[in-house]
């Protein structure tokens, strides 16, 4: 997933710290029950970023989300199911900054007193997911029953409708910076599922 920080970035920067890359890894997953043509759930995934250093400091940003699911199936036939998908739900992504200890820690006294500073904080908010997905089923149909592997693609957009606020050991600050996560996305899923063919129409 790829976020806009530029404004993140900037404070940085302006404060001799480094830079943040605005692409996470999302490692997650979720799951969904019918209800004729009616699908509820959720999903949720950790956000994972780089280490980012320089001469005097160095950066983590993590995070995660989760979201309640409801859509529709428009198309829904026994090996394919084309639906689209609203989400909603909250973000968090926290940001982690730890003075480098340049001293040599060699014995139990370095390490009580060469220790190093750290502060971090967090950005969160709403967060809204417009998509359409479509399924197939690769597993063949056996006694009015199908279930085993399918795939999944998924084209949407996610996006912050109030921004975001920004948080220290739950205390909000003040802040204009915001982070951006506003943008069309594309997945591909691997998964698997059953269900008795009496309830496909």
């Amino acid at each position: 997933m790829k976020f806009n920080l530029n404004r993140l970035n900037s404070e940085l920067e302006k404060n001799g710290l480094p830079t943040v890359d605005e692409k996470l890894i999302i490692q997650g997953g979720g799951g969904y029950g019918t209800f004729d043509r009616i699908i509820i759930g959720g999903e949720g995934a950790g956000l994972i970023g780089n280490e980012k250093t320089n001469d005097n400091y160095k950066i983590n940003i993590s995070g995660g989300y989760g979201e309640f699911l409801l859509g529709y199936k428009v198309i829904d036939k026994p090996k394919l199911t084309v639906y689209p998908k609203l989400g909603i739900g909250y973000m968090a992504v926290g940001v982690e900054i730890e003075k480098r200890n340049n001293n040599k820690v060699e014995t139990l006294t370095d390490a009580m007193t060469k220790f190093t500073e750290k502060t971090d904080f967090v950005f969160g908010g709403m967060i809204l997911d417009l998509s359409l997905n479509l399924e197939y089923m690769l597993s063949k149909i056996r006694n009015r029953q199908i279930g085993g592997m399918m795939i999944e693609v998924e084209g949407g957009y996610k996006f912050m409708p109030l921004g975001n606020k920004v948080y220290q050991d739950e205390i909000e600050l003040a802040s204009n910076t915001k982070i951006n996560t506003n943008g069309y996305y594309v997945t591909f899923k691997i998964g698997g599922g059953g269900f008795d063919l009496v309830s496909v129409k």
